[in-house]
C-alpha cells in the first residue's frame, strides 16, 4: 500500500481558508498573507493554486477575477468536486447564487452525499427564494397576476 500523498500548500490554504473566522476573511493582511502563501506552492499545485486564487478574488469583491481563475482551472483540469465547490462557495460569496447553484449541482453530480455539499445548496436555494420574495414584494397585483399569467403560459 503506497502512503498517503502529503498535502500541497495550496491544498492546506484551501482548508484554512474554509476554516477562518469570519473576521479574518474580510481582512486584507489575512487574505495578503494567504496570496503571499499561494505563490509559493504555485508551482508545485496549479490546480489549488488557481482555487485558491478564485477563492481570494470572491473574497475581495472581484468577479471578473473570481471567474478568470476557476474558467482557467476548469479549462486546464477539468472539473473536479473541490473546483465545482470552491467556485460554488466564491460565487454565493459574491451574491451570484443562480451562477452558484450551477456550480454546487456540478459538485453534487460528483460527490451527492457530501455534506458540506449538500449543505451549500440547501443556503443557495434558499437564498434565491428570499430573494425572489424580495424581489415580488414592492411589485403591485396587477405585477404580480401578469408574471403568474406568464409562468402559466411558460408552463404549457
Amino acid at each position: 500500500m503506497n502512503p498517503p500523498k502529503p498535502r500541497t500548500i495550496c491544498a492546506a490554504l484551501i482548508d484554512e481558508l474554509a476554516n477562518a473566522p469570519e473576521a479574518e476573511l474580510s481582512n486584507e493582511l489575512f487574505i495578503a498573507g494567504i496570496v503571499q502563501k499561494a505563490q509559493k506552492g504555485k508551482d508545485q499545485d496549479p490546480e489549488h493554486y488557481l482555487n485558491v486564487m478564485g477563492i481570494v478574488s470572491s473574497l475581495r469583491g472581484q468577479h471578473s477575477e473570481t471567474d478568470e481563475y476557476f474558467q482557467r482551472c476548469l479549462n486546464t483540469f477539468g472539473g473536479s468536486f473541490v473546483t465545482y465547490f470552491n467556485y460554488a462557495q466564491s460565487l454565493q460569496c459574491l451574491d451570484r447564487s443562480f451562477d452558484a447553484l450551477g456550480m454546487i449541482n456540478k459538485a453534487l453530480a460528483i460527490a451527492p452525499t457530501n455534506e458540506d455539499a449538500v449543505a451549500l445548496e440547501s443556503l443557495i436555494q434558499g437564498t434565491l427564494i428570499d430573494n425572489a420574495w424580495a424581489d415580488m414584494e414592492h411589485d403591485t397585483e396587477e405585477q404580480l397576476i401578469q408574471m403568474c399569467q406568464h409562468q402559466m403560459v411558460a408552463d404549457l
